[in-house]
């Protein structure tokens, strides 16, 4: 991960804290994010294009 992904996903969990995972999968699935992430919700599109749903469940902050 560049430190630009790092950054968009570090926004998700200081958003959502312990549920960041399931809120950030369902934002993929729907493509939607709130306007708090407007900023980085093209990385994050771009982290699922890239790595997958799958890599999800494998990341450890």
């Amino acid at each position: 991960m560049n430190e630009q992904q790092k950054h968009a996903i570090q926004s998700v969990i200081n958003l959502y804290g312990r549920i960041w995972k399931s809120k950030l999968l369902n934002h993929w699935i729907n493509s939607k994010y709130p306007y708090s992430l407007s900023s980085v919700s093209g990385t994050l599109q771009q982290i699922r294009n890239e790595l997958g749903p799958s890599w999800l469940s494998k990341f450890k902050v």
